[in-house]
């Protein structure tokens, strides 16, 4: 995967552990849904934990909304979220990221 899609490296649950940006894995897997939907989705079906399989953060872009800077929720997997993601999508993409 590390070729494919970048890897960094962030703490989760106090450790520091390589991850991939859910957005970035989307993208690579051509999923048609929007990310946003399609991430809360996986995430419920198959009941990820937050600050142990991925971490969510909310940066933010500048853009102005309601006179207020707008984010977007960033979510940060952990390897073996990742992979399975990648596996569940059904694929060639998600073959290729495993």
């Amino acid at each position: 995967m590390g070729n494919l899609i970048p890897f960094a490296q962030r703490f989760i649950a106090g450790t520091s552990t390589r991850t991939v940006s859910a957005r970035t894995l989307h993208e690579f897997l051509g999923v048609k849904r929007h990310f946003a939907t399609w991430i809360k989705s996986r995430i419920e079906q198959y009941e990820f934990e937050e600050n142990s399989d991925y971490l969510l953060t909310l940066p933010k872009t500048g853009e102005l909304k309601n006179k207020g800077l707008q984010g977007k929720n960033e979510y940060y997997l952990i390897i073996d979220m990742a992979k399975e993601l990648a596996m569940v999508e059904r694929n060639e993409k998600g073959r290729q990221a495993r």
